[in-house]
């Protein structure tokens, strides 16, 4: 997949042969790694078994099925982003001493059966795919107010998009330079792949992200790489009906100014920029794990070329 992305870049942009030979030596140490990412996925497995089987009523979690003391284990500390169903929030869990990030429902959207299957479903779907590159997550409830709400882990650091940046910005036109904290090109490759380790674990569960980019992989204070915002994630073999019946609004970021790089919803999910032409068309049912194959191209292009 790797050689055949690189080559087709290479003749139809801009792009340095140093680069491209460079990229070529490193990918064929990770292939020498056995990286199960270098194989294009043609079929998906069996769908990751959900607690909530396809046609059965969705049945939100009900105040007496969440602990009272759950009512005031958290502090609220403070606004970490928003996004179309709903906002995430630094929480400190008083019981363990921990900061974590608190995903919330909006409000709104509590009547709407649709979306609160797919928040559960993402709910349950991030917290079955226990793998060191995604985020684990804790608990599922409901607030006092009646909005649903998941705990995380908080991965603290920064994008992809912003050390790819950093990177592009430190080296010249004839050559790779490191940047002031430390990142390099062979660096942001080793975090390329580990990023697809993650995403073929997923996929090995049956489970496809739709919305892989630069700014949904963090890279973490003490070098962990983390895929994260699965608010898009499909499950093999499951239709989903949210994003079909385009019952989800857009997402509004400040991420960046630039609509191609934002996530949509509705009857196309996405991000323009990356998203393969199956999965712009709208068209569900063709989207499997080769989908994020296609994306994980469009973030490589931009390790190559900066843009």
């Amino acid at each position: 997949m790797f050689e055949s992305v690189i080559a087709g870049f290479q003749s139809r942009h801009d792009i340095s042969q140093a680069a491209v030979s460079e990229l070529g030596g490193l990918l064929q140490e990770a292939a020498l790694g056995n990286y199960s990412v270098l194989q294009t996925v043609n079929h998906a497995p069996a769908s990751l078994m959900l607690d909530r089987q396809e046609g059965d009523p969705v049945v939100a979690p009900s105040s007496d099925d969440v602990d009272a003391t759950t009512k005031g284990r958290y502090d609220d500390l403070r606004l970490l982003g928003t996004g179309g169903m709903g906002e995430v929030r630094r929480v400190l869990d008083k019981d363990l001493g921990r900061t974590m990030a608190m995903k919330i429902l909006r409000a709104d959207l509590m009547e709407r059966p649709k979306v609160v299957a797919r928040f559960i479903e993402e709910a349950q779907c991030s917290a079955q795919l226990q793998h060191p590159g995604l985020v684990p997550v804790h608990e599922v409830g409901k607030l006092p107010d009646g909005r649903l709400y998941f705990t995380m882990a908080e991965i603290r650091g920064r994008t992809f998009g912003e050390v790819i940046a950093e990177v592009h910005a430190a080296s010249p036109e004839d050559r790779w330079a490191a940047s002031a904290a430390g990142w390099s090109f062979r660096g942001l490759i080793d975090a390329f792949s580990r990023v697809c380790e993650a995403v073929a674990y997923a996929h090995g569960r049956g489970v496809v992200h739709r919305d892989l980019k630069p700014d949904n992989i963090m890279v973490g204070d003490h070098g962990d790489v983390r895929v994260v915002d699965w608010g898009l994630a499909k499950v093999m073999g499951r239709p989903d009906l949210a994003a079909e019946a385009g019952d989800l609004d857009p997402v509004v970021t400040d991420r960046s100014r630039d609509d191609a790089l934002h996530t949509r919803m509705g009857a196309v999910a996405g991000t323009p920029a990356y998203m393969p032409p199956e999965q712009a068309r709208g068209e569900v049912d063709r989207i499997d794990a080769r989908s994020d194959v296609y994306a994980l191209g469009a973030v490589l292009y931009q390790i190559l070329s900066g843009r």
